[in-house]
């Protein structure tokens, strides 16, 4: 038994067979789906009121998760079980939310679900993933302060047409980091082209982005997911958008759409999306810069960018590797833990 079922101090008693049965699949369901937070059994308390009939369970959730996910994951509790939600509100006066359960079966008690805030943080409530570009031209000191920074992990920037790519990679891969590969793409203006012999042009036919592509990654096969350089040419038009996703696919990595959408033309995500999920690949549209300039400036958008992640459960944000931003990271980073956000590289 997960928790024991105790009387509640506002009853003058109770029938040992009540104190004594095992909790419902509807507790049970609830306990296991706010474990993820971080709940242990201490920040669960359950009652049975006598006067009313309704078994209690007040749930001591932790700070740093939106109460309508937790709210949320509390109703998804009565899946498989013979309850249904009745009641859902909010205690205005001490800050309580209300989850009230009824049962189809009479030899069950109603159930009423009591969350309240506890002082403590969650586990796990988000994640952010900083890609950083840039890190290769830093100095040496300031590169080892990323490739060594003690509270998470992050994905770096490759762009293999540089002379110095191939002892970049090989310093990543020392201290095990994730990278991301550039690739690039024929623009529609000539001059945003970068003309290399990895450029994948418009005329090129599947057997020809294919050789570019496994050109570009045999000196980083642990790529895990790759970028748009330029690119507003092949991808704007829809076949060689598809022949470049299908050749792409078979690498299994997501592809990153840089272009701005202020770019001529304009990206258009959502049939981009459909495309390659067409063809099996992953598309993310992810053009979310972090301006690093001063460490003051970047401190409170640290922040920002932990409540957003507290939200949204994840965030991708693109950094150009600079001393303040790290150094204004290091100092945000208890800020992150408190709120059980997770730096992390690209999954």
């Amino acid at each position: 038994m997960l928790l024991s079922l105790r009387e509640s101090t506002t009853q003058l008693s109770t029938s040992q067979h009540a104190l004594e049965q095992k909790l419902s699949n509807l507790e049970r369901n609830i306990v296991y789906k706010l474990k993820e937070y971080g709940m242990e059994r201490n920040h669960f308390s359950i009652s049975l009121d006598l006067a009313t009939g309704v078994r209690e369970i007040v749930c001591t959730v932790p700070r740093g998760v939106p109460m309508e996910k937790i709210v949320q994951r509390v109703q998804q509790g009565a899946s498989g079980t013979s309850y249904s939600l009745s009641d859902s509100y909010m205690h205005e006066r001490n800050e309580r939310t209300i989850v009230h359960f009824e049962s189809s079966r009479r030899d069950e008690e109603d159930i009423r679900v009591i969350l309240q805030r506890g002082r403590y943080y969650a586990a796990h409530t988000g994640e952010v993933h900083f890609i950083i570009h840039g890190v290769e031209a830093l100095s040496p000191s300031d590169r080892l302060d990323y490739l060594t920074f003690p509270y998470g992990g992050f994905t770096y920037v490759l762009i293999p047409w540089k002379d110095n790519a191939t002892d970049y990679y090989s310093l990543l891969q020392r201290y095990d980091q994730a990278v991301l590969t550039k690739i690039p793409l024929e623009s529609m203006i000539d001059r945003n082209t970068v003309r290399s012999r990895f450029t994948i042009m418009l005329d090129n036919n599947l057997s020809e982005m294919e050789l570019k592509i496994a050109d570009i990654l045999r000196n980083a096969p642990t790529t895990r997911a790759v970028a748009s350089v330029g690119g507003s040419r092949v991808l704007s038009n829809s076949r060689s958008r598809k022949t470049f996703f299908k050749a792409l696919s078979a690498r299994n990595i997501p592809f990153y759409d840089r272009r701005p959408i202020s770019a001529l033309p304009a990206p258009n995500t959502d049939q981009e999306r459909k495309d390659a999920r067409s063809q099996g690949l992953t598309y993310l549209y992810e053009n979310v810069s972090f301006d690093t300039d001063t460490e003051e400036d970047i401190l409170p958008r640290l922040k920002q960018v932990a409540d957003r992640a507290i939200r949204s459960g994840s965030v991708t944000l693109w950094v150009a590797a600079t001393p303040a931003f790290i150094s204004a990271l290091e100092e945000a980073a208890p800020y992150f833990e408190e709120r059980g956000i997770h730096l992390s590289p690209l999954p």
